[in-house]
């Protein structure tokens, strides 16, 4: 007999179909948070698309391909996976389904994050909030799937709950965790696997297994995808007993006992090969993207390139 468990991942912004310039955030005027993801999501369902994606063809690089990896673990070792993307575009969507490419983050310092401007003393995290309820309320015209974590617990509430995902969507998930939480029968039934720093004074930190960039020791790899790899590490191999916040957060407690901080390098060296992959994937993405604006992306997840040699390949990929 199989025991069920959803897995709900962030989605990524690498994706396998270009996005048009209709289906990027930034085009939204900016505004209150239930105005802006409201207009958002008129303007999504308007934009005509024949190239629909189910999430599992459509997102793109290694946090996702480990994703994948997670699940295949877990229908090896007897369980039966329900697997859900956490979405700054489409909000909560079952990986069966198909999409339009979009561009849309939580994230900070990109063009198409969802809170691009904040009214005097709003937070970043409490506009993401705002964002995902209204976006939550919103019906997928060609699916039934529920469109709320808490929602998905109530139609199940014995089945565990994995979340990985950056602190960002994390904290604009916050309010329908915990409303997930309090349907559940056992508070150990959420797991949540992200940065711990990030995440101290959240609600939900009890629930939190606190990554760090310690992890890398014992996962190997790149930052880019490391909450992805360490709950893959956790997850494999349990096939006895129900997947629960304590056995993970023990296993995580002993896999990090001797882990030490990574020296500090340069990130991970890239081939003319890779960064013109990465050069290209981009531009399908947006092909008005600065240089600048893609090296420092390409640096922050983990990877880099001198300068001056990724200039050359961008004029390069750019000229065809």
């Amino acid at each position: 007999m199989t025991t069920p468990v959803h897995i709900i991942v962030s989605c990524t912004d690498r994706k396998r179909v270009p996005v048009t310039p209709d289906r990027c955030l930034r085009n939204i005027s900016d505004g209150p948070s239930e105005k802006r993801a409201v207009q958002w999501w008129r303007a999504l369902n308007k934009s005509v698309s024949d190239n629909k994606r189910t999430p599992r063809a459509l997102y793109g690089g290694e946090h996702w391909t480990t994703s994948q990896q997670i699940e295949e673990s877990l229908v090896t070792d007897g369980r039966h996976p329900t697997m859900w993307v956490s979405s700054a575009g489409y909000g909560l969507v079952s990986w069966d389904i198909s999409i339009k490419s979009y561009s849309a983050t939580f994230a900070g310092g990109y063009d198409d994050t969802v809170a691009r401007k904040l009214a005097p003393g709003e937070s970043r995290a409490v506009f993401g909030r705002s964002w995902w309820k209204t976006i939550s309320d919103q019906e997928l015209p060609t699916s039934a799937f529920p469109r709320s974590i808490a929602n998905i617990v109530k139609a199940g509430n014995h089945t565990p709950v994995l979340v990985v995902a950056s602190p960002d969507y994390i904290l604009a998930m916050e309010d329908d965790l915990l409303a997930a939480r309090d349907v559940m029968r056992s508070s150990e039934q959420l797991i949540v696997i992200s940065n711990g720093p990030r995440l101290k004074s959240s609600r939900i930190i009890n629930n939190v297994i606190p990554v760090d960039e310690r992890a890398r020791s014992c996962v190997s790899g790149s930052l880019q995808g490391l909450n992805a790899r360490v709950a893959h590490k956790l997850v494999r191999g349990i096939k006895v007993g129900p997947i629960c916040y304590s056995k993970l957060r023990e296993r995580y407690d002993v896999m990090m006992k001797d882990a030490k901080k990574p020296a500090r390098t340069h990130g991970e060296t890239m081939t003319d090969d890779q960064v013109i992959e990465y050069i290209h994937a981009e531009l399908e993405v947006d092909s008005n993207v600065k240089q600048t604006r893609l090296l420092q992306k390409l640096r922050k997840s983990g990877r880099s390139c001198e300068q001056k040699r990724f200039r050359g390949l961008f004029i390069i990929v750019k000229k065809g």
